[in-house]
């Protein structure tokens, strides 16, 4: 997550205006960002340490199944660790026997804050932080409807997942990044009344660094993370300009008010003459609109269209984020510490409706100094679903309470 807001961004081009180029949109920005920190109204990205307090899923287990010998998962969203359906945990072993690993406590590996801080007090024998880590053996587990991809459920941040080497392939096939997927000889083996799936333990690679698992470094901004894993650029600037381009398409077919012109005039108003409150005051009328139809059904309607908030459906590949686009009056009276603009992450891995995104956020740490923008070992994996609303990642970023104002989810790339 970077300390950038969405009021200091390159204001977007407008969806009716596709004569603007890439490079006069730059030139443009730039011309009127001065103005508006100027003004002194702007929207500030904040901390986001709150990125650890993500909404955690709540599921309920579908109907049941034929069973096999071994007890079938329901199709289970969540799994507790003592559950007579809980995957069989072994060690993978090519030309003999699969090895029982019921006692291998290097299985479930996750990052946690203590003491306000997601480092180890101590520094590494290379004389950095490295994350606090918590080894399990055992673990309730989040799994997806197919039941080809799982992960820790937690209230840390999972380094591991687990997938099918199909799942993985595919990814792998995909990912244009820094980052590839390896698998472990540590297996998950789920028991389906299709028979049973063997799903390895995924941990991160970065090749051109020689950097594997826990090793891994990413930048720590999540719009620089989601650029390093996904391969995709200019993550910031596109997001700001996306989420305009979403919200006055939106809000003009459903309102009829012609916010697409509005904000376009407003904009150039503001480049040209150096004037901002007209874009202010669209700013304000865009956020408050918003809220007033977001549960109308033409508006849902459209947002399906739009691929965006709790309806979105990225791909592997897809940098995805949420913005929080706030009125002025808010941003004034928001607590800074407990609000941010915006968060990006990569999905690294699908499976039908669900899908696994590889993530890392600023946090505003004193022991991350120089890791904002590399060499930060934070990096974690999360589950989201698209079939039901509630597992979404929209509703995850809506949960934190942290985003103020329009909250917008949607792929950028």
């Amino acid at each position: 997550m970077e300390m950038m807001s969405s009021r200091t961004s390159k204001a977007d081009q407008s969806a009716s205006d596709p004569r603007m180029s890439n490079q006069e949109l730059q030139q443009k920005s730039a011309a009127v960002l001065p103005t508006l920190r100027k003004a002194g109204l702007l929207q500030r990205t904040i901390g986001n340490r709150a990125m650890g307090t993500l909404l955690q899923r709540q599921f309920q287990p579908n109907t049941a199944r034929e069973k096999p010998n071994r007890p079938v998962i329901q199709r289970y969203f969540v799994i507790d660790s003592g559950a007579e359906e809980y995957p069989a945990k072994k060690e993978y072993r090519k030309y003999l026997k699969n090895k029982d690993a019921a006692n291998d406590d290097q299985f479930f590996i996750s990052q946690v804050e203590q003491d306000d801080s997601f480092y180890s007090a101590e520094k590494g024998k290379d004389n950095k932080y490295g994350p606090n880590l918590v080894y399990k053996s055992n673990a309730n587990l989040a799994v997806s409807d197919n039941l080809d991809l799982a992960i820790e459920e937690t209230d840390g941040e999972p380094k591991v997942f687990f997938a099918t080497k199909d799942r993985i392939q595919e990814a792998n096939d995909v990912l244009k990044g820094s980052v590839e997927l390896v698998l472990t000889n540590k297996i998950l083996q789920i028991a389906s009344s299709g028979g049973t799936k063997t799903l390895f333990q995924v941990i991160p690679s970065v090749p051109d660094k020689k950097e594997k698992g826990l090793d891994v470094k990413t930048p720590q901004r999540c719009n620089e993370a989601a650029q390093f894993v996904t391969g995709a650029v200019g993550l910031e600037m596109k997001g700001n300009q996306k989420v305009y381009q979403l919200l006055t398409e939106l809000l003009t077919r459903v309102t009829g008010r012609d916010f697409v012109a509005e904000y376009k005039d407003a904009y150039e108003k503001a480049v040209n003459n150096r004037d901002t409150a007209d874009l202010l005051a669209v700013m304000d009328d865009l956020s408050t609109e918003f809220r007033r139809v977001r549960n109308d059904e033409e508006t849902i309607a459209i947002m399906k269209e739009l691929n965006m908030n709790e309806y979105m459906i990225p791909k592997i590949g897809d940098a995805i984020t949420t913005f929080g686009i706030a009125t002025r009056t808010e941003e004034s009276a928001a607590d800074k510490n407990e609000i941010f603009m915006y968060h990006f992450a990569s999905v690294v891995a699908r499976s039908g409706p669900d899908y696994i995104t590889m993530e890392n956020y600023a946090r505003r740490d004193e022991k991350s100094k120089g890791t904002l923008s590399g060499g930060d070992p934070l990096y974690f994996f999360k589950m989201h679903g698209t079939a039901d609303s509630a597992k979404s990642w929209h509703n995850h970023m809506v949960g934190t309470g942290n985003f103020i104002g329009a909250v917008v989810s949607f792929v950028v790339n």
